[in-house]
């Protein structure tokens, strides 16, 4: 609750600022609110009075509720209420005697008390209490073990993966392609294309195509494809399509690290001209001496054995050895 126009003991009629204290009195045992609880259209949003908070009093000669005196030598005459200051003893002070007798009888018996308690009892509560830790103490330490515990495998696991990325191989992988069943030749470095690099995959790959492509098809050069309008037809339907979840002409490429800007470009060009015609014709350039055998290497690793099928199409008439 605030006013644009007065400070906190005066409020606004519309024209000017105007005192509480002129509209409302003065009263023991209270202060005045923020512009007397009033809003600058002269609305009411709280009353105008509101209690003296403990320790503070009123007694009604002042706006605002004031602090109540401590008494330095430690003799009360009288406590301090919401409306009257606390009353100290002054040395001397007749009425202080009575008082200060009372008080020192009352402290005998508490002492004498204390001392008369079982001992044993007394022992056993503040063994108890320093010997048993707090429960948010407790919890405090085990959140702050877990939170480092955590933040140690973080950082130890973000070594590792730095440490692995600076590693020769991370970067520069040496891919190489199964063995021809005609030829029996392993293409490495340079002709980077991706196929299986296990004696025992090559078997397995070997055992595909032999079951999906005869040996004259896998023998073919790959000129035989772009020879054979039908196949290409078919091929292209197949693999230019970007279909989420199934393998296309993209990840042939990838696979070929042919670079990702040349696949994009590829594809933007696709109206005029096939992205998969396009990436026959740069492998060609590149690897003259590949065959079917090696494109339908690539087409099963990426799990395409439906577009190995169509090579099975081929006709020999076409074919270019």
């Amino acid at each position: 609750m605030s006013s644009y126009y007065c400070v906190s003991e005066y409020f606004w009629n519309g024209s000017e600022c105007v005192p509480c204290e002129q509209v409302y009195p003065i009263t023991a045992g209270y202060e005045f609110n923020r512009h007397c609880g009033r809003q600058d259209d002269g609305g009411h949003i709280s009353t105008a009075y509101k209690t003296c908070d403990n320790g503070k009093f009123n007694n009604g000669s002042f706006l605002n509720c004031r602090l109540c005196s401590t008494c330095t030598n430690g003799k009360l005459l009288s406590p301090c209420t919401n409306t009257s200051d606390a009353r100290c003893c002054e040395d001397g002070q007749w009425e202080c005697r009575e008082l200060t007798t009372e008080r020192r009888t009352a402290s005998t018996e508490s002492i004498t008390s204390a001392v008369t308690m079982d001992h044993t009892t007394v022992y056993k509560t503040v063994k108890a209490h320093i010997d048993t830790p707090s429960i948010s103490d407790s919890t405090t330490w085990i959140c702050l073990g877990a939170v480092f515990f955590i933040i140690i495998c973080v950082i130890i696991y973000m070594l590792y993966i730095i440490k692995k990325r600076k590693h020769p191989g991370f970067r520069e992988k040496k891919w190489i392609i199964g063995r021809s069943l005609k030829n029996n030749v392993i293409l490495e470095d340079g002709n980077r294309c991706i196929t299986y690099t296990s004696r025992q995959d090559n078997v397995e790959f070997n055992m595909a195509i032999n079951d999906l492509l005869s040996p004259d098809i896998q023998a073919a050069s790959l000129q035989t494809m772009l020879n054979d309008l039908d196949v290409v037809d078919e091929l292209v339907f197949l693999l230019d399509p970007d279909t989420p979840g199934v393998k296309s002409t993209r990840h042939l490429a990838a696979n070929c690290s042919i670079p990702f800007i040349w696949i994009n470009y590829a594809y933007s060009m696709k109206d005029s001209k096939s992205p998969l015609i396009a990436l026959l014709e740069r492998v060609i350039a590149n690897h003259p001496h590949w065959n079917v055998g090696h494109f339908a290497g690539l087409l099963s690793h990426i799990g395409r054995n439906d577009a190995v099928l169509v090579l099975r199409k081929l006709t020999l008439s076409t074919m270019v050895v």
